[in-house]
């Protein structure tokens, strides 16, 4: 996942559009600083406690998105991806003002948010899929399954179901995937 993560930041230090949609105000003044300096992914020092995560649904979240969340902070992981015809945008990992490291995980958007939302608003089953993110027109999630680490969209007919196929065969493969401007098929 670290490999995936560091292309991804080599392609977003290129692209001068990255943070245009980053909200600078709530942000932890020293992820601002660097993020304003063209530091967009920064390593993690102190790792994120998933208590939180376990406790609100019941199993240990994937190695892979603890992954995401614990090697760097960043202020979100987005772009085109082959036949997903939206941008996809992976949920933020960094602090916001007067937050701790372990704070990441009750943040709005976040891995908890998205979860809960998804469960209780549109009735997504928790206990084989985990929201990851969200396509930035539709708002519809991207799912991550709990089994196999595939991801997924969310069934565009039929709100908190996964499409029948999935998009990626796992997490890092979406991330090393993904491009700043589409190229559908």
């Amino acid at each position: 996942m670290e490999k995936a993560i560091l292309n991804y930041s080599l392609k977003a230090k290129d692209n001068p559009d990255y943070c245009d949609f980053v909200d600078f105000e709530s942000m932890n003044p020293d992820i601002k600083r660097q993020i304003k300096n063209g530091e967009y992914f920064t390593r993690r020092n102190v790792p994120v406690d998933f208590t939180v995560f376990e406790n609100t649904f019941g199993y240990k979240l994937p190695d892979d998105v603890g992954d995401l969340i614990n090697l760097f902070q960043h202020p979100y992981i987005y772009g085109f991806y082959n036949n997903v015809h939206e941008c996809i945008i992976l949920f933020s990992c960094h602090k916001h003002k007067s937050e701790k490291d372990d704070d990441i995980m009750l943040q709005k958007d976040g891995i908890i948010d998205l979860g809960i939302s998804w469960r209780d608003v549109f009735g997504g089953d928790i206990t084989h899929y985990l929201p990851i993110g969200w396509k930035a027109y539709s708002g519809s999630y991207i799912l991550y399954e709990l089994g196999t680490g595939r991801i997924f969209e969310e069934d565009f007919d039929e709100e908190g179901k996964p499409e029948k196929e999935p998009f990626a065969d796992s997490l890092k493969e979406l991330i090393l995937g993904l491009s700043f401007t589409p190229d559908y098929k």
